[in-house]
């Protein structure tokens, strides 16, 4: 069990390690056509699978990434279904995984705020009324099947990286509490340490996310950095901004999360799941940012003029290595992930690690892209593309669909995977490109380049990423291309016993299970799913 954060042999952070300042400042939207955007997790531990052949100890003494898939101390057996989560017990009644609940609350509709909130009996009527109560790590807030409609602002920290460290806020069933904010800017904000929010059901009806961790709020010159902020779970859904969106933040976790038709509505450049310049609360090695095992599809910036049209990406990392003195924040240099996620028919990007400014130190492993960039912009896009230093693409299916656009300006192609080096405005200098090591890359649009570099030197391949080990052109066998984008589910994206991508992956760098949460072999097949 041990830290949430586990898969890598490191401990990353321990409540004297980490910062705890916590403000109930809201956020507002960042200057120059950016957002309150996205968001990021670190790496999390799955029970009973290794977390790259490493283990560690976590700040409760226990194992953290070294558990067997057969819960008996040995080797993970492929092909085996672990539960997600992070092993920790069972607390107050519910199982929940990811976390212990020392002490309970309880929301529900048929409650009222001049209760205790103690029992479900005894419930308050709002979830804004449970963030005033006096909580702290280990207590969990359950909230009763219903309607709120409500903007909810956590600003009570937990205490630690620990199952019983957190304080929770928890649907009492799946995506049955659901929370509708008509904020302009954020729906369910996070503004505090070592906070879960798990099993929600979403929504901002105005231009707000549906969620946000971190904010713009200054103190002393220098944005407040919050931290060990987790959404697991939910469903973020029709909002006028990003799905899930972070900010400003670091260790942020999003897992199992369904986000779909968002950022319809904001003009601040909003995404599916959206992260903006990420700030590090403190320099331990592995991954701070974790965006694992989630359903990412159709957030398009359809109600917005066309001049302003950017994003709606599946997944953006946008701007991390930019030194923003608005708030006076510096490049982001800590590692993130990106794995295990279905991405499909966005109106941008399928994956992003760039923006305004480039994006270092991603690792884009084990996902499935297909048909993005679906609204027309000025410039050209990619299912996934990579702009920074030290980032590495592998194993993922990428398919260009036949609704992509190309953009507006001249000779602005989109390609199915692109990498982009040279200086940004902002003085930071990518050189070399990024590692693309076996993935499965194919187009449906007739005509359209598989890939394009300006990171190569040789001049008649200054378009073309070098193919390498990627397997490029050749139809993985989705079910996906034969249905109706419309209509699609995860299911679609199985691949078959025959497909090329079965066992194809680079056993140097992949995702140890897969988007149904079973042990992956060595070699693992590309993509997503493991047949």
């Amino acid at each position: 069990m041990g830290t949430w954060w586990g898969l890598l042999p490191v401990v990353v952070c321990f409540a004297t390690a980490c910062s705890n300042g916590v403000s109930s400042s809201g956020a507002a939207p960042a200057d120059g056509g950016t957002s309150s955007e996205g968001g990021v997790a670190r790496d999390g531990a799955v029970t009973g699978a290794v977390a790259d052949g490493g283990s560690s100890t976590g700040t409760d003494g226990a194992s953290a990434a070294g558990d067997s898939g057969d819960g008996d101390g040995g080797s993970p057996v492929a092909g085996t279904t672990v539960t997600p989560g992070n092993g920790c017990t069972a607390g107050l009644g519910i199982d929940a995984g990811f976390y212990t609940c020392s002490t309970q609350y309880f929301v529900s509709p048929n409650g009222s705020n001049s209760n205790s909130g103690t029992s479900m009996a005894d419930a308050l009527q709002t979830i804004g009324a449970a963030t005033k109560l006096a909580l702290q790590g280990g207590d969990c807030v359950t909230v009763a099947d219903g309607t709120y409609d409500e903007t909810v602002l956590v600003s009570t920290s937990g205490a630690a990286d620990t199952c019983t460290g957190y304080v929770v806020f928890r649907a009492a069933s799946a995506g049955g509490a659901k929370v509708v904010s008509t904020d302009a800017y954020n729906g369910f904000m996070v503004n505090a340490n070592y906070v879960m929010v798990d099993g929600f059901d979403l929504q901002d009806t105005s231009t707000g996310s549906a969620f946000t961790a971190g904010t713009n709020t200054l103190s002393s010159g220098k944005v407040v950095v919050y931290h060990h902020i987790a959404a697991v779970r939910n469903i973020a859904h029709d909002s006028g901004g990003a799905g899930l969106s972070a900010l400003h933040s670091d260790y942020v976790r999003f897992e199992g999360n369904t986000v779909y038709n968002n950022s319809s509505r904001s003009d601040y450049g909003d995404s599916g799941i959206d992260l903006w310049e990420m700030q590090a609360s403190d320099t331990r090695p592995g991954f701070h940012i974790v965006i694992r095992n989630n359903l990412s599809y159709s957030n398009v910036e359809s109600d917005i003029p066309a001049d302003l049209q950017t994003d709606g990406e599946g997944i953006i990392l946008d701007s991390f290595d930019y030194a923003d003195s608005t708030y006076g924040s510096t490049p982001y240099t800590q590692e993130s992930l990106v794995e295990n996620n279905v991405i499909w028919a966005n109106g941008g990007r399928g994956i992003e690690a760039s923006g305004a400014q480039p994006t270092s130190y991603v690792t884009i492993r084990n996902n499935t892209v297909f048909d993005d960039n679906t609204q027309q912009q000025q410039y050209g896009g990619a299912e996934i593309v990579s702009w920074g230093n030290g980032n590495s693409v592998t194993n993922n299916i990428v398919i260009l669909g036949p609704d992509a656009k190309n953009g507006t300006a001249t000779n602005q192609t989109t390609v199915a995977i692109a990498d982009r080096c040279g200086a940004s405005s902002a003085g930071v200098q990518i050189t070399g490109g990024s590692t693309w090591a076996n993935n499965l890359v194919y187009s449906m649009k007739s005509g359209a380049p598989l890939s394009s570099s300006n990171c190569v030197t040789t001049a008649s391949n200054y378009t073309t990423i070098p193919v390498g080990s990627n397997v490029m052109g050749v139809d993985p066998g989705l079910a996906a291309q034969t249905s109706q984008v419309t209509s699609l589910t995860a299911q679609d994206f199985t691949i078959g016993a025959g497909s090329p991508a079965k066992h194809a992956g680079t056993s140097a760098n992949f995702a140890p299970f897969d988007y149904a949460y079973v042990i992956r072999p060595t070699p693992p097949s590309i993509g997503a799913y493991e047949p």
